[in-house]
This record gives structure tokens, sequence and C-alpha cells, in this order.
């Protein structure tokens, strides 16, 4: 396989990982919504799924900040310690088990990864000028 097909075939691979990935998030997106309108994830999220509804907000908007609504102060809150706990916990849990999942070491190994694809991507594609 030369080059080229190569890379387009990673490209290929990406998208399809990509639109498996979106299909797989919209769905988890869709339960949220309808718990939040529910009630069964508290009167915050039942209130910004609503404006979500009429379009007023996003969930980008809620949690970037730039909904600066009482309830989506309140979920950005929310969300920060229960990921500071999360985080705390899984580095607690790695400290006492290495094969445990570490948060900060997994994030940087990724990075990690990715750069090193990005520079093979980039070599290769120089030697096809």
């Amino acid at each position: 396989m030369d080059p080229l097909e190569r890379i387009n075939d990673t490209i290929r691979v990406m998208n399809e990982a990509i639109a498996a990935d979106a299909a797989a998030e919209k769905a988890a997106d869709e339960r949220r919504a309808e718990a939040a309108r529910r009630g069964e994830l508290g009167p915050e999220w039942r209130r910004l799924q609503a404006r979500i509804d009429l379009e007023e907000t996003t969930l980008e908007d809620v949690f970037d900040g730039t909904d600066t609504s009482p309830e989506a102060e309140a979920l950005r809150a929310q969300a920060s310690v229960r990921l500071r706990a999360t985080v705390e916990q899984l580095e607690a849990e790695a400290a006492v088990d290495p094969t445990a999942p570490n948060p900060r070491a997994d994030a940087a190994e990724a990075l990690s990864e990715l750069q090193r694809q990005i520079e093979q991507l980039t070599r290769r594609m120089g030697d096809l000028r």
C-alpha cells in the first residue's frame, strides 16, 4: 500500500470512529435530556432542559460559562466538585494499584500518543511531496 493509500485508510478509520462516537454521544444526550425533562436530575437540570428545548441556551453555553443563569452556574459548580472528587478518587486508587486508571497519567499518555501520530502523519505527508 502506497503512502497516500495508507493516509486515506487512516482518515477513513478515524472518520468512522468519529461518527460512532458522535452517535453514542447523541444517544446519551437524548437519554440525559429525557431524564432532565422528567426532573430526575434535579430542578436546575429541569429548568435548563426547558431552556435548551426552547433554544434559549445550549449545553455548550451552560458548561463553557456563556450561560450565566443561576441554574447554569449551579450545574457548573456541581460538575466541578464531582470532577475533582472523581479525579482524586482515581488518583488515590492508582497510588495503591498501578493498574488502576490514573486520569492525569492517562491524559498525558494520550496527548503524547496524539502528538506522535501527528508527527508521523506530517512526515508521511511530506514524503508525498
